[in-house]
């Protein structure tokens, strides 16, 4: 995979993409620039994102979709599933929320899968996994 680096400044609003570079090196020479030519803010602000070009094409060219799933209680195993969501890496992640004297420790875990009951499938997978490696207990 071929990566990116994109040369920024500022936020919300006042974001701005300055240039594009295929190297690091390159961006930081640019930033050089910028600090020592350009006056003001965006000289002086300017930040490398480095983005992976194609990302997520190849699931999405086979025929792949990103879901969302989530555990409100890991231990049940009753979930909710999100569709349509907007590509991410996939991921996991588990916390604790303290009720009335019980500790409920829910998961969320994002995957590709071909449909619904696949990602299910997977995301259960994933979740017997942690349940047994006693991170949900930490």
């Amino acid at each position: 995979m071929s990566t990116i680096y994109i040369v920024t400044s500022g936020s919300y609003s006042d974001y701005r993409i300055h240039s594009v570079f295929d190297t690091r090196d390159r961006a930081e020479k640019f930033i050089e620039y910028m600090e020592k030519n350009v006056s003001g803010y965006y000289g002086d602000d300017c930040n490398i994102e480095e983005w992976e070009i194609n990302k997520y094409l190849s699931n999405i060219e086979r025929g792949l979709k990103h879901y969302q799933i989530y555990y409100s209680e890991i231990e049940n195993g009753d979930a909710s599933i999100v569709e349509n969501c907007e590509p991410t890496e996939e991921y996991e992640h588990c916390w604790k929320t303290n009720l009335i004297g019980r500790t409920i420790v829910s998961y969320r875990v994002h995957v590709w899968a071909k449909d619904k009951e696949s990602a299910l499938k997977i995301a259960n997978e994933k979740r017997v996994q942690y349940l047994a490696s006693g991170r949900a207990n930490q």
